[in-house]
């Protein structure tokens, strides 16, 4: 039976540039890093993100992707955005609004501030 989820991995051509992405949007430090596989310091209640080097570059839309509540979702589109994020898309549904960003490698992620 599984038990619970050690690790979210993400594929990477540059692993070291995507934690470097991904440290600075989450404010976790990098707990290992072993050159071609980096893994993040966890934060309470989640799991660890990790990296892993692979050949290819992503040429399609995620099958998985990240959710993250923020408090404010232009502001943390603005502030993603100078770290190399890019925003893709706004979407509603009812009163439930979110936005697609991804991250330098083209990897999906959401934010909103609404849950």
């Amino acid at each position: 039976m599984l038990q619970s989820i050690k690790h979210i991995l993400i594929d990477a051509t540059d692993p070291k540039r995507l934690a470097e992405f991904w440290t600075e949007a989450t404010g976790l430090k990098v707990q290992n890093d072993y050159g071609e596989f980096i893994i993040l310091e966890r934060k309470k209640d989640w799991p660890h993100l990790a990296f892993y080097k692979v050949p290819e570059e992503k040429t399609i839309k995620n099958r998985l992707h990240l959710d993250f509540r923020v408090e404010d979702e232009a502001a943390e589109s603005k502030r993603l955005s100078a770290l190399g994020a890019k925003e893709l898309s706004k979407h509603a549904n009812g009163d439930f609004h979110w936005r697609v960003m991804a991250d330098p490698e083209g990897n999906e992620f959401c934010i909103s501030g609404q849950w």
